[in-house]
């Protein structure tokens, strides 16, 4: 009976291996967590907000013409560029050139700024209010 039970305990660690997934990675990666008094829009909003590298609500600097990616974790919170500060329903103020893949919820977007948008940009959550932080653009 442990015998038996032991070869069914390897297959099923086996089948969930294999069906892991890894989450994606870029030159930002981007989760949701918990707002903290460290995040810049803590008591707005919704409770949850993205984190950036770690960091919750932390702005981002890029450099017009250079492509960057951001590795998406954030089921139920499709992540966006935008230039609306609040985001929210309706993905309000979404920036479509020089992106792929907006609105990914787990995925890699990229996003090359070019030089006719104005700066700042932002990065937003398309359903919740206030989860997003400032992007800055030389």
């Amino acid at each position: 009976m442990i015998k038996v039970f032991r070869a069914v305990l390897a297959i099923a660690i086996l089948a969930l291996a294999a069906c892991s997934l890894t989450v994606p990675t870029g030159d930002f990666n981007i989760a949701v967590t918990t707002k903290t008094s460290a995040d810049p829009l803590f008591g707005k909003g919704v409770d949850v907000t993205y984190t950036v590298n770690g960091a919750q609500g932390a702005p981002i600097t890029l450099k017009r013409g250079t492509t960057y990616t951001f590795g998406v974790n954030s089921p139920g919170h499709p992540f966006y560029i935008s230039t609306n500060a609040d985001g929210g329903p309706g993905f309000p103020g979404e920036i479509t050139a020089g992106v792929t893949n907006s609105r990914t919820e787990f995925g890699v977007l990229s996003y090359t700024p070019d030089n006719a948008t104005t700066s700042p940009v932002y990065y937003n959550c398309g359903v919740h209010l206030d989860m997003g932080g400032m992007i800055i653009l030389q």
